[in-house]
């Protein structure tokens, strides 16, 4: 861990310099962010994010991860703001749509949380983001039986995925489901198929 905090004080050194010889330049201040993220020093990387919406006012990414940051700063209206802002930008940016419906789950708004989920899946019904987020929400809400069908979903789109794989078995072994047997297999299958990778 040493080893890793001296390298990321070394990268963040790296990045102020370049910052200084490429001012407003969009993808160093986001790494000098990440960075920041990383190490938990989260005001520094608000004030990042600060200036890159001012220098990209237009990008709902920017606005998504800003909000993504105001969350972990437990400002949760301007999170909110930055994600409604992100939507407003363009109407069909799904990362905006699942963390809003995910902060609004956090404050059981479960009314709010699942419109805004039920439209990813329609506009991104493919996404296993959206379907892994969804399913996460049916769980808080104590429904085993929808979180199964759409964690069931998206191992349909990546079958070889363990995290899926091994939430879906867990689900199933909550409601007693007989199926979780053919996913231990699958499981069994991806951990042999990613070992190669």
């Amino acid at each position: 861990v040493l080893y890793d905090l001296k390298m990321q004080d070394q990268a963040l050194t790296d990045l102020q310099v370049a910052s200084e010889l490429a001012p407003g330049n969009i993808d160093i201040l986001k790494r000098r962010a990440s960075i920041h993220v990383e190490l938990e020093q989260f005001a520094e990387a608000q004030a990042l994010y600060d200036q890159i919406i001012e220098l990209e006012p237009d990008n709902p990414q920017h606005y998504v991860e800003r909000g993504n940051n105001y969350e972990r700063l437990d400002q949760y209206q301007q999170a909110f703001a930055d994600y409604d802002t992100a939507i407003q930008l363009d109407d069909q940016f799904v990362p905006a749509y699942l963390d809003r419906g995910f902060l609004h789950a956090r404050y059981q708004d479960y009314e709010l949380a699942m419109a805004d989920l039920d439209y990813a899946v329609e506009i991104a019904p493919d996404s296993v983001d959206v379907y892994r987020t969804r399913s996460q929400v049916y769980y808080f809400q104590n429904d085993l039986e929808a979180a199964a069908n759409d964690l069931a979903r998206a191992v349909e789109i990546e079958p070889n995925n363990i995290r899926l794989l091994e939430a879906l078995v867990n689900v199933y072994t909550l409601t007693g489901a007989a199926e979780q047997a053919k996913y231990y297999e699958q499981i069994e299958e991806a951990t042999i198929n990613n070992s190669y990778v």
